[in-house]
């Protein structure tokens, strides 16, 4: 039996070596339209049980033919460009050590390039944590407001990142973020990485092992501050 048209599903393999999917056919048409989809990609449908080139699946034909007739887009190149800067970012972090350049560049896609004038917040204590930051160029202060004052936790510049507990529990923030400088981020939303879990948990999973890691180091090292700290004061009261 052949499955109904809203529970037909495909799967794509990208110029990256991933396996994007199951996908409904409106994602694929999408991708088709910015290219991220050619017509040499192969597809899988569940239809079909087939794969097969993207520009020999019938069902695609149309939106084709539109990409094919329509001008380049000029703003759709200059994205591209910029996620290609991007990739040469990120392929120097610890985060993405476990990823390809090509993977790097399908990440990219699934997060926003940010530009951020001095001084002003990106984040208030309190608010839904939405998104993950890393910095790509410029510097983030995290702070908290103690009566009526402000108090400095720390100023993280590039290849550093801010709100990864974001992607896991979208709790509240606990503290506010503000630019130091001109700033660039690399913005990755919960809701966008939720759908890299279930498009593309290959390409997830380095990235999340490579956080976990981070953040428990980062565990780690607060807690030998509190330790050093506790021998700290206690030779202070017994002398």
């Amino acid at each position: 039996m052949q499955p109904a048209e809203s529970e037909k599903s495909y799967h794509v393999w990208g110029s990256d070596h991933v396996v994007y999917g199951p996908i409904s056919l409106a994602k694929v048409t999408e991708w088709l339209a910015i290219e991220r989809v050619l017509p040499e990609s192969w597809i899988f449908s569940n239809a079909d049980g087939a794969w097969q080139r993207a520009g020999e699946r019938p069902e695609l034909a149309e939106t084709l033919k539109r990409t094919n007739a329509r001008p380049r887009d000029s703003s759709h190149k200059k994205s591209r460009e910029e996620r290609r800067t991007v990739t040469q970012l990120l392929r120097e972090l610890e985060l993405f050590k476990g990823l390809t350049e090509a993977q790097i560049e399908s990440f990219a896609t699934y997060a926003q390039i940010v530009r951020v004038n001095q001084f002003m917040r990106i984040a208030k204590k309190g608010e839904p944590g939405d998104s993950m930051f890393i910095v790509l160029e410029g510097e983030v202060r995290a702070y908290l407001m103690v009566d009526g004052r402000e108090c400095t936790l720390s100023c993280v510049g590039p290849g550093e990142f801010l709100g990864e507990i974001s992607l896991l529990d979208e709790g509240p923030r606990s503290a506010d973020l503000a630019v130091n400088v001109d700033t660039t981020l690399l913005r990755i939303p919960t809701a966008r990485f939720a759908e890299l879990l279930k498009e593309a948990p290959a390409l997830a999973a380095p990235f999340l092992l490579a956080l976990s890691r981070s953040v428990v180091a980062r565990i780690r090292k607060t807690t030998q501050r509190y330790e050093d700290s506790i021998h700290f004061f206690g030779r202070k009261i017994s002398s």
